[in-house]
Formats: structure tokens, sequence, C-alpha cells
């Protein structure tokens, strides 16, 4: 045990540590501001390593810039504190009194089990692994970059012997990620040999015909923009059109790998835009693995081209949450007459809602646990979404909680056990079956969803309709592919390819 650690023990006996006296005021706290959350996570390790209790908290209102996390400490331990930071080299930005109490954030976990596997969730982040091996089968939900440039760290590997999430990135989406890597972890360690309850899929709704419009729409005039990243960190920043070559996704003249992420998105939008008879997308990417980089270099390429190029509309995806970068960019696209259609899911949504802007998007795809996070008027990243909101199942209370907060978009697709769609604060299109539960732990089929409600938002359908086609067809084309938990996204694209290649628009 160190010099430092010893001192620490000695400022707080062990049997104090973390407890107050009954009836005693809260003492006064102080937090420390580090440049990322990696920092964060290697100083709350040092810290706990020295017996010391930091609280990992979200900074007040003001500091507040996307991708946050602070530690709270008791103040009158300040001196000991910095003194175990600076021994590891990990010095904060700032140092400031706490004037109120900072929001926490709360770790649940949700478990569902599957005959072979087993999915925990933590905040949105979920993780799937087999019950005999432990080997992780999938990675899904978040908003940040790096969440799919993780998911290829970690996939076919034992849970129990892969580095924490939040060691290999800086995200809050990391660390949520290894919350759920860590509790599946201990149970799998508690012994996972027997077989899970069977979850059956349900064909009920394949019977429904698919909500086309009496008359099919004028497409407004245009390139309709895809703003995402790619999982490679050595990805340069890009710019062209997206579709289908073959069995070959093409994106600014060479192919990409759907899995996950900003290319599962721009795979469903091709095949919806060659159904509907429609030119081919466009995207601006850059590589992206949860430093910002990339991020950063896609949000100065839209500064300098708002205003001089016409775009439709807009989907933003993975895009690492800096408030400043959002609202010049939406000041400026606030300019354009007509403006351009908006559409955000993952992280842009996340930062719409910190930069109060939610209510002027036209179209949010948040899953439950995000939609959990809209109606929060408290948290700045689901991470931080209280408890009693996350276990409320999606419905209508979160739904015009958001809209009171105005953090809701004007429509919301709203993936879940049941897709919901949302306008103004209530429901106005419901899409119950056909249900493959194994679907809840595929990652990518959140991202698939938002590639064909883009398509059809592109085509001129407004988006209600947009959202309600995209529901429909994304749930059918998903249990054509009789998915379980270990599936790729890449087999629900190729389902949903044949599901189009068989279906006509009335108005055709």
């Amino acid at each position: 045990m160190s010099w430092l650690a010893r001192l620490a023990a000695l400022w707080r006996p062990a049997e104090l540590r973390g407890k107050e006296p009954e009836g005693a005021a809260e003492a006064p706290s102080g937090f420390m501001v580090f440049s990322h959350v990696g920092q964060v996570v290697a100083a709350r390790k040092a810290l706990l390593a020295a017996g010391l209790s930091p609280r990992i908290k979200a900074p007040p209102p003001a500091l507040r810039e996307g991708c946050d996390m602070v530690l709270e400490f008791p103040a009158e331990e300040e001196a000991v504190y910095l003194a175990v930071l600076e021994e590891k080299r990990l010095r904060p930005l700032k140092v400031m009194a706490a004037d109120g109490p900072l929001t926490a954030p709360e770790s649940l976990f949700k478990r569902l089990d599957f005959p072979a596997h087993l999915m925990v969730s933590a905040a949105n982040l979920k993780i799937t692994i087999e019950r005999r091996s432990g080997r992780i089968v999938n990675v899904s939900g978040g908003g940040c970059p790096d969440v799919p440039h993780l998911a290829a760290r970690l996939l076919g590997r034992p849970v129990d012997q892969v580095q924490s999430p939040a060691e290999l990135s800086r995200s809050l989406c990391s660390f949520s990620l290894s919350q759920a890597r860590d509790e599946a972890e201990r149970l799998f360690k508690a012994g996972l040999s027997a077989e899970g309850p069977r979850r059956p899929a349900d064909g009920r709704g394949l019977e429904k015909a698919l909500p086309w419009p009496k008359k099919k729409p004028r497409a407004p005039e245009g390139d309709w923009l895809v703003v995402g990243t790619l999982p490679d960190p050595d990805e340069p920043l890009g710019e062209g059109c997206f579709y289908w070559e073959g069995t070959d996704l093409i994106w600014n003249g060479r192919a990409v790998e759907p899995e996950r992420g900003t290319a599962a998105l721009m795979a469903a939008y091709a095949l919806a835009a060659d159904f509907l008879g429609r030119p081919p997308g466009r995207a601006v990417l850059a590589g992206d693995d949860g430093r910002g980089g990339g991020s950063r270099a896609v949000y100065a390429w839209l500064r300098e081209r708002i205003g001089r190029e016409a775009w439709s509309g807009l989907t933003f995806h993975y895009l690492f949450p800096e408030a400043e970068s959002h609202d010049r960019i939406f000041m400026a696209l606030d300019e354009i007459r007509p403006r351009p259609v908006l559409a955000a899911d993952a992280g842009f949504m996340y930062v719409a809602k910190l930069c109060g802007q939610a209510a002027e998007y036209d179209l949010f795809t948040p899953d439950a646990g995000e939609m959990a996070y809209l109606a929060d008027p408290l948290a700045p990243h689901p991470f931080y979404t209280r408890g009693a909101l996350i276990q409320t199942e999606a419905g209508q209370p979160l739904f015009a909680a958001a809209e009171a907060g105005g953090n809701a978009a004007r429509v919301m697709l709203v993936k879940g056990a049941v897709d919901q769609v949302v306008w103004r604060g209530r429901v106005v299109h419901r899409v119950a079956g056909p249900l493959a539960p194994a679907l809840e732990a595929v990652g990518g089929t959140g991202d698939t969803a938002t590639g064909l409600a883009s398509a059809f938002l592109a085509a001129g359908f407004s988006p209600v309709r947009a959202a309600a086609l995209a529901a429909h067809l994304n749930r059918r084309a998903g249990f054509r592919a009789a998915p379980d938990p270990g599936s790729r996204i890449a087999e629900v694209i190729e389902s949903l390819r044949a599901l189009l290649g068989e279906t006509r628009m009335p108005s055709q």
C-alpha cells in the first residue's frame, strides 16, 4: 500500500467510509472536471485503490457539453484526493465547489433470458452472451460512435476475458457498456449452465396491410444527406453517394461493411430508395472510435457546406455529442428556407435534447431506454436517467412528459416490444407484430429502422407515415430472418432485400 493509500485510510477509517451519522446534514462537496470520460474512469480507479470514495455525477448544467462525467468528493478531503491523482499524473482540468446536489447515475440492470443466451442491459447498452461458454455474441444500444468500434473488439470473446470497455474508450456509452459487461460476467460466474426460458416468435401482424398512402407523395427537391461515422479510427473524412451494387454496399466509390452503426442505416436506406425508384442517398462520414476526432471532422465539413448545398433533409446518426457543434450546425440549418427535414438517432438525438432543440426536429427514433431519457428533464445523457423512468414501459406518461418538457421531436418512432409512432405526445400508430424476441439482442436493428424511415422521408412521405412504414417493414424483415440472439444485422438486411423484392406499393 502506498503512503497515499495509508494517508487516505487514516483520514477516513474504513468502518466509517461512505457512512454519515444519522440525522447529520449533508457535508459540503466539490467535484473534479477532466478532459474526457476516459480520464474520469482512470482517476476513479486510482482513488478507489487508495481507499477513497469518489462518486460519479453529471456536471452542473452550465458545464455540460455533451458526453460529460465528473467526480464528486467530500470538500474536506480535497487535498488527499488531489495528492493521490498527482502521484498518478491524473490532473483534473478544474476543481470546483458544488453549489447544490449533482445528478447521479442509477446502476439498474435488466436481464433477458433465452434458452442458450443471456442479455444484460445497463442504461440503454446491451450485451448478450452464450450461457455455457460466456462468449459475447452481440452488443447493441447506445449512441456514441465508439459503440460499433467496441462491439468489433468484444464479439466472439469470453465475457470474463475482455478488457473493460470504459478502459478502451472515453464515452458515457462505454461506461454503461462496462456496467452491463460486469453484470453479465457476474451472472456467468454464478452459473448459467441451465437452459433459460423459450421465447417463441409470433407471426401475428404479417397479415396486416402496410400503411401506404392512397397517393404516392411528391418527392422534395435536393439530396438526402446521412451524417454519421464509421467505427474505423483510420477512416478519413469522405462524402459521396451510397447504394447497393450486387451484394456490396458502396459508399464514396468503395465497399463498406453494413455491420451495425451508420453503415447498417445506409444499407436499409439504399434498399428502400431502390424499391421506391429514388436516387441514392448521400453520406458524409469519418472514422471515430469514441475519441471524437472523426465526429469533429464531420461537424466542420457541415458548417462549411451548409447554405452552399441544397439538401431536402438530413439524418444525424452516430456522432460524438458536442453541444457547441450541434448549436452551430442547427443555427445554420435554421437559416435555410425551406428548412431541410431533420431526423436524428443515437448521439445526435442526445445532444439535440441537451441543447433544448429537440422540438425543432421532425423525427426521432428512440428505443425504450432513450425514450425514458427524453422524458427525464434532469438527465443530460441516458446514463443519468432516473431509475423510476427506466423501469417504466415506454408509453403515454413518458411521451407526454417528453412533449411537455420540449424534449420530443414532432414525430417519434419509439422502438420496443410494441413499436409506437408518437405525434405531439400522442400515439397515432402501433406495430405489435410480427414478434421475434431475439431481435432485442441483435445490434443494428434500430439503425435499419432509422434508415428505412429516412428513405421514406426522402421520398416525400410524412414523418408519421415514414415512421409507421419503417416499423412494419423492419419487424417483418426481422421476423423473416428467423434470428437467434447471436444473429448479425446483415441477416436482417438480406431478409429486408427479399421482402422488398416481393412488395408492391398500391400506387405503383
